[in-house]
């Protein structure tokens, strides 16, 4: 994503259209990484108009981060849990380093009302786990529909990602 699209003004509004009016059939969802996106309901209005989802994110709530909110803004619902490592967010060594997270079962569990309820307002609904610096992801992917099923029993083993193991060479 280009400098231009990370905070809210008329020519990063300008973008999203064009990338909408260079892809016309196809799926878009879009992550913003600056707080002033959400806080403008013309944002969701833009994103509804032009049928392009918003990506609903878990992740440190620091000062200009997005906080978690939940909005279905065309046919499409999709969540991304980046962690929550506030030590290692803006200082560290390495970029992945900041996705070096293992949810609790807890802090999963305060998102299934609000997965339900995108669920409910839109027909297919994604969940990208992407606190994968050492395996988390992973981890946390397949407690989410144990978590889920809790609720929904129709979210039984079918919905856990299975798991292949490595071939030995």
């Amino acid at each position: 994503m280009s400098r231009l699209t990370r905070r809210l003004n008329d020519a990063s509004r300008d973008h999203l259209r064009y990338i909408r009016d260079q892809w016309p059939d196809l799926t878009i969802v879009t992550e913003f990484r600056h707080r002033e996106w959400v806080e403008d309901e013309a944002t969701f209005e833009l994103l509804e108009d032009e049928e392009m989802s918003f990506v609903c994110v878990d992740e440190p709530s620091f000062k200009g981060l997005v906080p978690p909110s939940v909005r279905a803004t065309s046919t499409t619902g999709y969540v991304r849990f980046h962690g929550r490592n506030y030590q290692k967010w803006w200082h560290h060594d390495k970029p992945e380093e900041r996705y070096d997270y293992l949810y609790s079962e807890d802090e999963l569990e305060e998102w299934i009302p609000r997965l339900l309820r995108l669920e409910s307002r839109t027909e297919k609904t994604y969940v990208s786990m992407n606190n994968h610096r050492r395996g988390q992801a992973t981890v946390n992917g397949r407690m989410l529909p144990e978590l889920l099923s809790i609720i929904k029993p129709e979210y039984g083993k079918e919905h856990i990602p299975a798991v292949e193991p490595r071939e030995s060479k």
